[in-house]
């Protein structure tokens, strides 16, 4: 049985893919230590093809799957489901790993005998990509700190990214974690919130060995009825599945009250940068009413913001064109001067 199960879900990647398969290519491990399992979630590109063109290179050590197009979650509850290794690691088809990354944090693992091992990572341009794997610096695991899950969750040192981490397989199957397939984004924070929940063994290490893409794009943004829904159901899948946890764990409740808020703390920059109609901005206020998430409590700028743009769907589309000029702040402080009483 191999050690450890690196589940890729692949959809429409084909400019990027080859770069990550090649780094997961070098990663030390023996033969049968390691098993890369590639879920085509009904690419339409030619990212099917490649992925077979590699595992009939490497049979020993890469399977493909072809599934009708279901989303990332399917596709990695599909990996868990199929996975032999005693480890996982979730890692995202245009991304790539350090060379000998997994050798290193195998041996950590079996050493700790935690069930979680979290690491850094870089940010790299999209632009640089070529197809092949990019140089990069040599790595040394030094464990920084020791935690269980329900203190983690409490802390900043929590990451909500999937690929930051090697997870004990047994673990998830154990607590029965699977991602929301109804979730088009966000669905990694709650994987991660809802792991947690069971109070895991975690080592981790600033190690930076995962490295992650990061595209260019315009600034000011169209944002189609279909995409502004999609976030603003992600945002309420999160929200019900902290609110679920809380209630499942008490001790955990207040944390999750606070990771609520600070989601909409989050989410509001991003809702900002989008052009958007006055129909777009009803929506969104009547949803965020509707989930019960206003007013929020935390007492700082973006909160007390949040609360003031998101209760006005008149002047939401105003709110944001101010923010993407950069002068959404001078706004809040000169309203902060007129009538202190009710924005302090």
């Amino acid at each position: 049985m191999p050690l450890l199960t690196t589940i890729v879900p692949v959809y429409n990647v084909e400019k990027y893919i080859r770069t990550g398969l090649e780094s997961l290519l070098v990663q030390g491990m023996r033969d049968g230590e390691h098993e890369i399992l590639l879920i085509d979630d009904g690419s339409t590109d030619s990212s099917g093809r490649i992925c077979d063109e590699y595992a009939a290179k490497y049979p020993s050590l890469i399977r493909v799957i072809h599934k009708p197009n279901g989303g990332v979650s399917s596709a990695r509850n599909l990996g868990i489901r199929e996975a032999k290794g005693d480890y996982i690691h979730f890692m995202d088809p245009d991304d790539y790993l350090n060379e000998g990354a997994y050798k290193l944090l195998i041996d950590k693992l079996l050493d700790l005998k935690v069930d979680y091992l979290g690491f850094e990572r870089n940010e790299v341009s999209a632009e640089k990509c070529d197809g092949t794997t990019l140089k990069n610096s040599p790595i040394d695991i030094n464990i920084e700190s020791m935690w269980r899950g329900k203190e983690l969750v409490k802390t900043i040192k929590m990451w909500s990214e999937v690929w930051r981490y090697l997870v004990r397989r047994s673990f998830i199957l154990e607590n029965g974690i699977m991602f929301d397939e109804s979730m088009k984004v966000g669905e990694d924070f709650l994987f991660n919130y809802l792991s947690m929940s069971f109070d895991p063994k975690i080592a981790l290490t600033s190690a930076k060995i995962y490295n992650y893409y990061v595209r260019s794009g315009s600034a000011v943004t169209s944002f189609p009825r279909e995409r502004l829904k999609m976030w603003i159901e992600g945002i309420a899948h999160q929200v019900e599945g902290l609110r679920e946890i809380g209630n499942n764990h008490k001790d955990l409740k207040s944390t999750m009250d606070l990771r609520i808020e600070t989601q909409m703390v989050w989410f509001l920059p991003k809702l900002l940068r989008f052009k958007m109609t006055q129909s777009d901005s009803r929506y969104i206020c009547d949803e965020f009413r509707r989930m019960r998430l206003l007013p929020l409590i935390d007492n700082n700028l973006v909160a007390k913001s949040a609360n003031l743009v998101l209760t006005r769907p008149m002047f939401l589309p105003v709110f944001a064109m101010l923010y993407r000029r950069g002068l959404f702040s001078l706004l809040f402080k000169l309203l902060c001067i007129i009538n202190p009483k009710k924005y302090k």
